[in-house]
């Protein structure tokens, strides 16, 4: 936000002496965060007011005049020009050398020197408004137009940034440090923080006589939600022209355009007070009757950028009997607004509901000046001042007009903000010893109104800080803190005590799987939006019915949660599969599911994709990478079975579900062709699983338990076994490592089919790990365990010894 240091004066009688430099400082270190400040004068810097006392035609140039110009005390200098509009006697801006500006109003600044133009020596240059950057000011009406000040009062010799009012000092003030404070979205609020600061007074308002009188126009309020309090009035004896030199330059100082009085003044007033207002053109008004209401549904309205909206019906509207005239809070509708003369006005200032307007601002995506500031949720009692000051300053202006009709409709009244606080409560948080009078003396510099019993104060809170910002103990502490001066409240090291560290096993599960999958694995980690593009969702089979909606969508396309994170890591794989052939990918991330008459379930899942020109690649590298993940986690009955429900992206008769205890935590599949040409990925082949986190993370695991190391040395002892085709891996793992204390690892080795084996057998090798803790096994030892095992295999999996 802009500040003008011109303006703030008007309203504090701050030291004529005081920097902006300390004002800058003093402001950040107290209310809000200055970024810098800019002398708007420096722009025009050895430019001039001139007076034209001869014009003569130029000696070798038919389109170029020499004119004669007086630039103060009768100092007369020569100057080529070839404005269209110069004439003798005429008030013109004249750059002197040393100035700088744009040449026709193009390209980069130039520094004017005294130059020969057309063998005629010229002393500067008498300037149009785009060449000084004026254009706003004095808009041209010919391309070869030079700047007329003719019609102000303005002497020969008078720098142009004071004749015209542009000498300022303007403060540029972070947004982001205002958001909490509806009451410094104006100047008015601003220089109640300097007096608040400096120690001086702050002037009050102009004020305006007004009655609730007259019968030229209703105000029906059928809506109290959609404002606590309008004000219409009722203007006649309008004329609706250009706005006086002060207060363009007032705009122009802080970045505004200047555009005719009514735009003016409202603007104005919003920048002074922090209260948006607005103007009806009262003739375009249906039986001059205002109505505060919510959009009706399909509801259409013309804003003032040109823009048709069709409305929601929660959206609030002001209407007259027949249509909308205005979004309320963020835009007027082009068909009520002022254009040209008009006679007659109705000003329109009231306090509308920040919710509402940041929710209508948000859905149409209109963001505006005025829906800045209203959806802080700006106090009521500035619709009664800002009334006054836009009436006050347009009688100043045009003295004619004339207050047809006032209406002040306050359904809801401000409550009073009261709060009880302590000095030790106080003390106890600045951390410095205050005494009662000092934070009384504090407080009421703020506004604040303080009631003293003892230790114990009573704190009214002003309106312009009661609409959120301070309502509760601590805030005051802060009040208290800031205006003593947080550079005057030494520094005192906090006493910290260290406590035993909270142990968070899935927290660590899920971060040493991350390293795992990374440095063993060769993955890479990647992050995508909460949310997933349409076609990737349908690309992937992700049900509608299943998927969370988002009330305002990023995109069009991008309405939903995510119910899967494999859309979206299809989506990854198909941004750079054209770079590299082969590449691994991961994902942790929360996925999304709607439930019929519930809450969304959440839960975390942990999504893998392998991909490889070779189709068996990707699928073994894929389930060793899942082998990898139950070892990193130590999960116990791990186990992969054919799924009964295939999803909808796998390749029929590759899907396997993942178990833990016979609890299905997952699925492991080859991604279809068809899916894939659906998400634009040739030529390769591509293998996910999916697994639920917290249940992968809930299974026993060992995260870094310190085992000792062996005292006895182990020994490896290698079998080949014949089982029948559909005997599976695991059985066999799981029976061997079960069988005896001594056997602590089983690992596979070969499986072998072949002319040597029977049809409908298969001839596996394993390696049997033996270790015992307490003494060095014998090879009697580990072949009693051999044979005992081999008894149990033949029993339970009709295994046999291969060459028995």
């Amino acid at each position: 936000m802009k500040v003008s240091l011109n303006w703030v004066r008007e309203y504090v009688g701050l030291p004529a002496d005081l920097p902006p430099e300390k004002i800058a400082y003093d402001l950040t270190m107290t209310t809000v965060e200055v970024e810098g400040f800019e002398r708007t004068g420096d722009k025009f810097e050895k430019m001039l007011v001139g007076l034209v006392k001869e014009v003569k035609a130029h000696p070798n140039a038919d389109r170029l005049r020499i004119a004669y110009v007086d630039l103060g005390d009768n100092q007369i200098k020569e100057i080529v020009c070839g404005g269209s509009n110069l004439r003798a006697g005429m008030s013109v801006l004249v750059a002197e050398p040393g100035a700088k500006v744009r040449w026709h109003g193009e390209g980069d600044l130039i520094e004017l020197k005294k130059a020969k133009i057309r063998g005629v020596e010229s002393y500067g240059m008498i300037c149009a408004s785009t060449e000084v950057g004026l254009a706003e000011l004095f808009p041209l009406t010919h391309a070869d137009e030079i700047v007329d000040l003719s019609s102000y009062s303005v002497r020969a010799g008078e720098k142009i940034a004071e004749a015209l009012q542009l000498s300022d000092v303007v403060f540029d003030i972070d947004n982001k440090s205002l958001t909490n404070r509806p009451d410094l979205w104006g100047h008015y609020g601003i220089a109640r923080e300097l007096a608040a600061i400096y120690k001086c007074p702050l002037k009050p308002l102009p004020s305006f006589e007004l009655q609730q009188t007259g019968s030229g126009l209703k105000v029906k309020h059928t809506a109290p939600q959609v404002c606590s309090r309008y004000c219409g009035t009722l203007i006649k004896g309008l004329k609706t022209g250009a706005s006086p030199l002060w207060l363009k330059a007032r705009l122009l100082n802080i970045g505004q355009r200047p555009i005719s009085l009514t735009v003016d003044l409202s603007n104005y007033v919003m920048y002074a007070l922090g209260q948006p207002t607005h103007v009806f053109d009262a003739s375009k008004i249906v039986e001059s009757e205002i109505e505060i209401r919510l959009a009706r549904k399909g509801e259409k309205l013309c804003l003032l950028d040109g823009s048709k909206k069709e409305l929601e019906d929660w959206m609030p509207v002001i209407a007259d009997k027949e249509k909308c005239l205005a979004l309320a809070g963020v835009m007027g509708g082009k068909d009520s607004s002022v254009e040209g003369e008009v006679e007659s006005v109705i000003l329109e200032v009231a306090s509308f509901s920040g919710s509402l307007v940041r929710k209508t601002s948000s859905i149409t995506a209109i963001r505006t000046e005025s829906s800045i500031r209203f959806e802080k949720n700006i106090d009521s009692s500035r619709v009664k001042e800002a009334t006054e000051l836009f009436l006050s300053t347009l009688q100043q202006v045009e003295p004619d007009i004339e207050v047809e009709c006032h209406i002040d409709s306050y359904p809801i009244k401000s409550e009073t903000v009261t709060i009880d606080i302590s000095q030790d409560f106080i003390v106890d948080r600045v951390g410095i010893e205050l005494s009662v009078e000092q934070i009384e003396s504090l407080l009421k510099r703020l506004g604040f109104l303080v009631q003293v019993e003892g230790k114990r104060l009573k704190v009214t809170v002003p309106s312009w800080r009661a609409t959120g910002d301070v309502s509760i103990p601590v805030d005051l502490v802060e009040e208290v803190a800031r205006l003593y001066g947080y550079d005057r409240i030494s520094f005192v090291p906090p006493r910290v005590i260290l406590e035993k560290a909270v142990r968070q096993p899935q927290h660590l599960a899920e971060r040493k799987l991350k390293e795992i999958l990374v440095y063993r694995s060769g993955m890479n980690e990647i992050f995508s939006y909460p949310w997933m593009n349409e076609s990737h969702a349908a690309a992937c089979g992700e049900s509608d019915e299943d998927m969370v909606k988002l009330h305002a969508p990023p995109s069009p396309d991008q309405k939903s949660l995510v119910t899967s994170l494999v859309p979206n890591m299809l989506a990854a794989v198909a941004k750079n599969y054209r770079s590299k052939e082969s590449f691994g990918l991961f994902e942790i991330a929360n996925v999304f599911n709607q439930r019929v008459g519930l809450t969304p379930l959440q839960r975390k899942v942990l999504t893998v994709a392998v991909v490889d020109s070779r189709l068996e690649k990707a699928f073994f590298h894929l389930k060793g990478t899942l082998e990898v993940v139950r070892q990193a986690l130590a999960v116990r009955d791990f186990s992969l079975y054919p799924s009964e429900i295939v999803p909808r992206w796998a390749t029929a008769g590759t899907s396997l579900d993942v178990k833990v205890k016979d609890e299905k935590i997952g699925q492991l599949a080859l991604v279809s062709l068809k899916t894939l040409s659906l998400m634009d990925i040739e030529r390769l082949s591509v293998a996910v699983f999916e697994l639920d986190a917290d249940k992968l993370f809930s299974a026993e695991t060992c995260l870094g338990k310190y085992v000792p190391l062996p005292k006895f040395p182990c020994v490896k002892y290698e079998l080949a076994l014949l089982f029948d085709e559909d005997v599976k891996w695991d059985k066999i793992a799981a029976l061997a490592s079960a069988f005896h204390r001594d056997v602590r690892s089983v690992s596979f080795v070969d499986e072998y089919r072949g002319e040597q084996i029977e049809k409908g057998k298969k001839s596996l090798a394993l390696e049997l790990t033996f270790e015992n803790p307490e003494k060095t096994l014998t090879s009697e030892d580990v072949q009693k365990v051999v044979d005992g095992l081999l008894i149990k295999f033949e029993s339970d999996l009709g295994g046999t010894l291969r060459g028995r």
